[in-house]
């Protein structure tokens, strides 16, 4: 075996082992080049019959080979209409390297504006991340297919979709499989990657031969119609004569013969045009033409200018039998067999047009057999595959970090899809229901970004890439596209904004769709508009932008894009007027209250965020009242203060996270507002809600709510010893009435129930890992339930500063445990005597604060209409005389005590305190779902101590030194 020989070889299996080539075709290329290597006769064989040619840039290698392959068809196609003398070994290598060309170009995808480790664009390989979409197709009936089988629909084909919903990149795919499998010679993956049938046909020699395997051509329909118009005589300059020059100007370098493909496209066989984007078409009566230009090359009435020995001939074919022939009915995937075969026979040229299902209809709408195939939006499933598919090709190797960043843009999906189901109602539609959106997310999340929090980020993009489509294939119809309006997208993109901010004033279902008439007079009040408004309304109505019409009236192809716009006209407009206190002033005086500008609110934001940091800091200050006139402030009804603040925080957390100093300052004014008397006074429940998941975002300063080096940070409040009235009349207050008790030895009491953050330290501790910790009981039962430890609910029960609740006794008294293990005292959860004296005190008073009537501001109870827990100390004119919070309502607290029925005679002798045991064990004070009548500081209940309900939780309190330590 020659060097060369064993180079040759030694290049094919490192395209078998990258997967360019499977073991079938890697073997058979192998046993070519050996045959060649070593000839056993001298007979001559055509030089088209058999063939290999491998290049020294893998990347670039050429591989064609066997008997009948798919450019030899191709060329024997020309060759039936050419009568000159052709090298035709040169004409071979001419179209192996425009496949060449047309595999590399079309074989990847493009993620620009990507900001990650120096680079801004990101490509990935078209067939490690392309997934089939699902596709209805209706004829007499509608059925969903996959566009795996695309080219087994028929010959005459034409994709509609939404924006992005993926109709260029079949094409691309298409493009590349074929001349992949023309270059590697294996018509099986055409087959199996399209759908593409494989039938035989016979010769003019009466022989059997494979149907050869169609040369892509892919051309914008756009860039036709734009040469069109420059043609001194249009109607004669076809679409046929079109294809031949735009090939040769946009795809030139090639040095194919000048009629190579018009010779092609007039045989009806060896080709498949690829027409992107008839809706690039802006004007209706042009694309009335595309659409005829269309029809008569798939039947033959097109003129091809042939440019033989500098002469012009004009040859018209006729048409091909049967041509009026209309597909009525598909079957299950095929086209009936019969139609197939006839089609075949006829040498039907195969052609796929993509159109916007907006501009579909009409004149416009292809007849003369064309199918219709409409592209689906994306389900969870696809998007999923779509995601995983892509992170599998940035992240081959690492599957632990490709796994986590899956995951992670999953869930920012999932969470961004919830919010807006519950913002807007169930039946909204998905956000995230197109590739162009997964694509979006994928260069947002590249970009070391997180969802929903960076959504003006997504928004922004998608919006600009819907106006201005830079990810097409052709870069010239990228840039008319972007023209149409005005002569740029800017300005497109500025009356979107005006049309949004217009219609979202009228209100939550008024604002979402708008008739022509009151559109133009909205366009009309801006004279900036006045020249554009028809081409707005063109395009709008014969392609759809961001905007889509249907029976004369508008709206927004998504709410989130008129939000997002409405975003940018106060950031952009309104802002510009005064600073960002123009936007304020405005969303001040009432649509601060309204819940469908709540979004607008947090998107502007996150638009300043990424335009003008400094400024959208300067808004939140703004929006908690930082840098507004005193008296002024004082006029702003509290409500909207306080929901004010509520964005400010929401807004600062998903966009200015990192501005530790801006979180402070947001953290510590909602405390103060909290402690502040003036507001405790008007503040409704709702409104300390909101407080309280302010502070729950930014992180709650409070004493004795969170954490300090990794341990829970309580706030203690001495009970000295003493006697007091325990017990009450009510019905859940103990059967015998009042009764004196004492307390011998004074302890501490925390000042607030035990919250999330606090209780999490004990799990990240492996509390729960550690049976020292436990009772014998509380270890057996943990044994039995070791799911226990790994409840994460992710609602607002699990809030940081909340209460933790689903927590049996067992659990509290594990976490005292660990805790006085970490500290220089015992922590222990409180005995019956000892809550209640902390809650009322030595007076023997029905509330923690007094004999006076309880009012909707006093505490956590059903009539506040909270109906779940809150985050603790909300309810301060609800305190204790000792300092202690909450003890009445918001959740049930565990006692040591073992439950007893009442406090008669011999209740201190019968009670106990200790630790082990499965007894029932006490709970004081109430919830959130207690009434009036059943809320006092008397009230009282029991459970198993493996209980762990949504509204039970435990207070700890802090008792005598422990031996050796002090305080």
């Amino acid at each position: 075996m020659n060097d060369e020989l064993s180079k040759q070889i030694a290049q094919l299996r490192q395209a078998f082992d990258s997967g360019i080539l499977d073991e079938v075709t890697y073997q058979k290329l192998c046993a070519t080049l050996e045959e060649q290597g070593n000839p056993k006769g001298s007979q001559q064989e055509d030089p088209f019959t058999r063939s290999v040619t491998v290049g020294s840039d893998l990347s670039k290698s050429t591989v064609v080979t066997g008997d009948n392959n798919s450019v030899f068809q191709i060329l024997k196609l020309y060759r039936q209409e050419e009568d000159v003398t052709l090298d035709e070994k040169r004409l071979q290598s001419q179209i192996l390297d425009y496949l060449l060309w047309v595999r590399d170009h079309f074989g990847t995808i493009e993620f620009r504006g990507v900001h990650r480790e120096g680079r801004q664009v990101v490509q990935l390989d078209l067939e490690k991340i392309y997934v089939p979409l699902a596709a209805g197709v209706s004829a007499n009936r509608t059925q969903e297919i996959s566009l795996r089988n695309i080219l087994g629909l028929g010959s005459r084909l034409i994709v509609t979709g939404g924006p992005g919903s993926g109709k260029t990149t079949v094409l691309q795919h298409v493009a590349w499989t074929l001349a992949t499998a023309i270059l590697t010679d294996n018509p099986t993956l055409a087959q199996q990657k399209l759908g593409l049938p494989l039938k035989e046909q016979k010769s003019a020699f009466n022989k059997v031969e494979p149907i050869p395997l169609p040369l892509p051509i892919y051309v914008p329909l756009s860039a036709y119609v734009q040469a069109r118009r420059t043609q001194p005589n249009a109607s004669e300059f076809t679409l046929g004569v079109f294809i031949t020059r735009y090939l040769a100007g946009k795809q030139g370098g090639f040095n194919i013969p000048h009629n190579f493909f018009e010779r092609l496209l007039a045989s009806g066989r060896g080709v498949i045009l690829l027409l992107d984007g008839m809706d690039e078409v802006p004007d209706e009566y042009e694309r009335i033409i595309v659409r005829e230009a269309i029809e008569n090359l798939v039947t033959g009435r097109d003129r091809f200018t042939v440019n033989s020995n500098n002469t012009t001939v004009e040859d018209e074919f006729e048409p091909l039998e049967g041509e009026e022939l209309e597909i009525a009915h598909i079957g299950d995937l095929d086209l009936p067999e019969t139609m197939e075969d006839s089609m075949a026979e006829q040498g039907d040229i195969r052609v796929i047009v993509t159109c916007r299902s907006a501009a579909y209809r009409g004149r416009a709408a292809l007849g003369k057999g064309f199918i219709e195939i409409k592209v689906l939006p994306l389900n969870d499933a696809f998007v999923t595959v779509l995601v995983e598919k892509a992170y599998l090709a940035v992240y081959p190797k690492n599957s632990t970090l490709r796994q986590a960043k899956i995951d992670e843009l999953l869930a920012g999906i999932r969470d961004m899809e919830t919010e807006r189901h519950k913002r807007l109602g169930a039946a909204i539609e998905r956000l995230i229901d197109s590739p162009l959106m997964v694509r979006m997310l994928l260069i947002v999340h590249l970009s070391e970004r997180r969802l929903p929090e960076h959504r003006a980020e997504l928004y922004m993009r998608a919006t600009d890439t819907i106006l201005w489509p830079e990810h097409t294939l052709d870069v010239e119809a990228s840039e008319r596209i972007g023209r149409l309006v005005g002569g740029s997208h800017e300005l497109h993109r500025e009356l979107a904004q005006h049309v949004a901010f217009a219609m979202h004033r009228q209100g939550a279902e008024q604002g979402r769709e708008i008739e022509e008439s009151a559109l133009r007079r909205i366009l009309k009040s801006a004279p900036e508009f006045a020249s554009v408004i028809d081409d707005f309304f063109a395009v709008t109505r014969l392609r759809g932008t961001l905007l889509e019409e249907r029976m004369g009236v508008y709206r927004f192809i998504h709410l989130a894009f008129q939000e997002y716009l409405v975003a940018r006209y106060l950031a952009e407009i309104i802002r510009g007027e005064s600073g960002v206190g123009s936007i304020v002033d405005f969303l001040e005086d009432g649509p601060m209250l309204e819940s469908w500008w709540r979004e607008p609110i947090l998107l502007v934001v996150g638009y300043l965020s990424l335009s003008s940091p400094r400024s959208a800091r300067q808004l939140l200050r703004r929006l908690i009242g930082v840098g507004q006139e005193p008296q002024k402030r004082t006029k702003i009804s509290f409500p909207i203060r306080i929901t004010a603040l509520e964005i400010a925080a929401l807004a600062c957390m998903e966009w200015l996270s990192t501005d530790i100093p801006l979180r402070e300052e947001l953290s510590q004014h909602a405390t103060s507002q909290l402690l502040d008397k003036e507001t405790n006074k008007s503040a409704q429940p709702a409104d300390l809600v909101v407080i309280g998941e302010v502070l729950a975002i930014l992180g709650d300063p409070r004493s004795g709510v969170g954490v300090k080096d990794g341990l829970p940070n309580f706030e203690w409040h001495l009970i000295d010893v003493g006697n007091f009235q325990m017990g009450g009349n009510g019905p859940f207050d103990g059967k015998l009435g009042f009764v004196c008790r004492s307390i011998r030895q004074s302890y501490y009491i925390s000042r607030y129930p035990v919250t999330v953050i606090q209780f999490q330290s004990f799990v990240n501790a492996d509390g729960y890992g550690q049976s020292r910790y436990w009772t014998k009981a509380g270890w057996s039962w943990l044994t039995k339930n070791r799911m226990i430890g790994q409840r994460l609910q992710k609602d607002i029960f699990d809030r940081p500063n909340h209460p933790k609740v689903r927590v049996s006794w067992y659990e509290a008294v594990a976490f005292c445990n660990w805790m006085s293990e970490q500290s220089d005292v015992q922590i222990r959860l409180p005995t019956e005597i000892e809550w209640e004296r902390a809650a009322r005190h030595s007076d023997g008073r029905i509330y923690p604060w007094g004999n006076e009537g309880l009012s909707a501001t006093h505490c956590n109870i059903d009539s506040t209409g909270i109906n779940c827990t809150a985050a603790v100390g909300l309810f301060v004119k609800g305190n204790a005389v000792c300092g202690a919070a909450d003890m009445i309502g918001n959740v049930w607290e565990w006692c040591s005590t073992q439950w007893v029925e009442d406090y008669g005679n011999g209740y201190e002798l019968n009670v106990q305190n200790g630790l082990e045991g499965e007894f029932r064990r006490v709970l004081r004070g109430g919830s959130f779902e207690n009434s009036r009548d059943e809320t006092r500081c008397a009230t009282r209940s029991g459970a198993s101590p493996s209980v762990c309900e949504l509204n039970h939780g435990f207070r700890v309190v802090r008792s005598s030194l422990m031996p050796g330590r002090s305080v």
